[in-house]
């Protein structure tokens, strides 16, 4: 059985690197809450179904945001449990900052009791010698999420000097996930977690990069600092690009066709990041001088570009938790943000974020129009 415990129970420590025995962490502090910058442009399509609540969620008068702590924490005898990478000590309790929601334990096979106990129906194996690194989240398989939620783990242990001589726990590696790894430092010796329990002698969990699904840590800011610095220190090439949602499975803007064409007499480009390697991804994004596109993991790349950049999002109606999630990163980035909100397709059956949408096409050319 296993019960939830939170980092904060765990008493500090300034040298995990040293620190054997009993559960320690290292912490290094968030931001107060401010007010969010005001959006540059900012409309809602009379077509949505509460405009007033769209208006409440996404841009209300007291609209705050800010930088959630950094942190590591060390377990001796500590378990991976499953492919979602939650984590547990060696009196079974998961620590809540492995994972973002309750859903996440039902997901990969827990069962819940009374008083927030929870069982699987899984035995791990022998204890594992050596100290072991967790990296792996459970949206592995998105590019926003391992860019900005899996990656920042292994820099912040490897910032800190916790790396080395680890085994870096990761999920099964899609080739573009590995691509990405390559702007880090390298890793010497790995492992795939599965569906299982894996038992280590020491375990090493770094924070994610987001602390929940709109609230970033700054060490993710940091890592995309030192990677745009790394591999694209040019200056900006004064381009725009639109990342055109085409090719993908859900959420497709129905009318994008259109908005492209009123992208491009602002002389925006149209891309695909999906086809680029990483590397070409961040030299382009850092030098842009805007990208603007619906709502997905390609505007994850607005997180290379430089202060007074401009993120343009076009978003469908409907979000709740991620409704405010690219207009924090471009507070944080310092970045001009512009947006606007449309309808969903009323014969669209499946779950609302992932249904497709629209933009009436007259709100569009005022927001392109305020970039001036």
């Amino acid at each position: 059985m296993y019960h939830l415990f939170h980092r904060d129970g765990i008493p500090t420590t300034d040298d995990l690197s040293t620190a054997v025995g009993q559960a320690t962490r290292v912490t290094l502090p968030g931001s107060a809450p401010v007010i969010r910058q005001p959006p540059v442009f900012f409309a809602i399509d009379p077509r949505v179904a509460d405009v007033a609540r769209e208006h409440d969620v996404r841009s209300g008068p007291g609209a705050t945001t800010r930088l959630a702590p950094s942190f590591v924490v060390a377990l001796p005898h500590g378990a991976i449990l499953t492919e979602g990478f939650l984590v547990a000590d060696q009196d079974h309790r998961i620590l809540s900052d492995s994972f973002r929601a309750f859903g996440s334990l039902a997901r990969y096979g827990f069962h819940e009791h009374p008083d927030r106990l929870f069982s699987i129906d899984l035995v791990g194996g022998p204890e594992l010698p050596g100290t072991h690194l967790v990296v792996g989240i459970q949206t592995n398989l998105n590019y926003f999420h391992w860019l900005l939620e899996a990656m920042p783990r292994l820099w912040l242990a490897q910032r800190e000097g916790l790396a080395a001589d680890t085994t870096v726990w990761l999920p099964p590696l899609r080739p573009w996930m590995a691509d990405m790894l390559t702007a880090l430092q390298p890793i010497d010796r790995c492992a795939t977690q599965e569906d299982g329990i894996t038992r280590c002698a020491r375990l090493l969990m770094p924070a994610r990069g987001l602390s929940n699904i709109h609230t970033f840590c700054a060490h993710a800011f940091a890592m995309a600092d030192e990677i745009r610095e790394r591999h694209a220190p040019a200056a900006q090439s004064g381009r725009r690009f639109f990342i055109t949602r085409a090719g993908a499975g859900s959420r497709k803007l129905i009318n994008e066709a259109e908005i492209m064409e009123i992208a491009a007499e602002h002389g925006f480009e149209t891309v695909e990041p999906q086809h680029l390697a990483f590397h070409d991804q961040v030299k382009l994004f850092s030098g842009a001088d805007a990208i603007a596109g619906p709502l997905g993991a390609g505007l994850a790349n607005a997180v290379f570009m430089r202060p007074g950049s401009v993120l343009i999002e076009l978003a469908p109606e409907g979000r709740e938790g991620d409704a405010t999630l690219f207009a924090n990163l471009a507070h944080h980035r310092q970045l001009d943000y512009l947006a606007a909100v449309g309808p969903t397709v009323s014969t669209d059956a499946r779950p609302v974020d992932r249904r497709d949408f629209s933009v009436d096409t007259g709100i569009i050319r005022k927001l392109f129009g305020a970039l001036g």
